[in-house]
């Protein structure tokens, strides 16, 4: 069997973003477009102009899964909305840095108008230029 590729288009002209199998740019985005587009829920995309996540001045780049609830994680929040989807569940939290989606365990269940805290792992996290959209090495 042979692999499958993934193709991205921009809206606009149709220019191919990102071409690639589909894991390969859901982990590695080449750009913000990207970003937005391949995966359900998208990446959160956090503005953190104050690098108050400890990952510099940049729009920071989170998958839903790789946010894990920890009492003392550096992004916390009130729950607005917490849906079940059988095994998975998902957490809408509103951050001072705008709404992110977690991916929980359907356990967890998070009350609408609780605080919950999450980390992440920072070599996972993908950065991006604010201005250009692009990805910062």
């Amino acid at each position: 069997m042979g692999r499958r590729n993934a193709g991205i288009a921009h809206d606009s002209g149709a220019r191919i973003e990102q071409a690639g199998d589909p894991q390969s740019v859901y982990d590695a985005p080449r750009n913000l477009r990207v970003a937005r587009f391949f995966g359900s829920p998208s990446m959160n995309l956090i503005r953190d102009v104050h690098a108050t996540l400890g990952c510099g001045e940049a729009i920071v780049g989170i998958r839903p899964e790789q946010l894990h609830l920890d009492p003392a994680g550096p992004l916390s929040g009130t729950v607005a909305r917490f849906e079940s989807a059988g095994a998975d569940a998902y957490a809408y939290v509103a951050t001072d840095l705008g709404e992110i989606v977690a991916r929980v365990p359907v356990d967890a269940a998070l009350a609408r108008g609780s605080t919950a805290a999450f980390r992440f792992d920072r070599a996972r996290v993908r950065r991006y230029d604010p201005i250009t959209e692009e990805p910062i090495p």
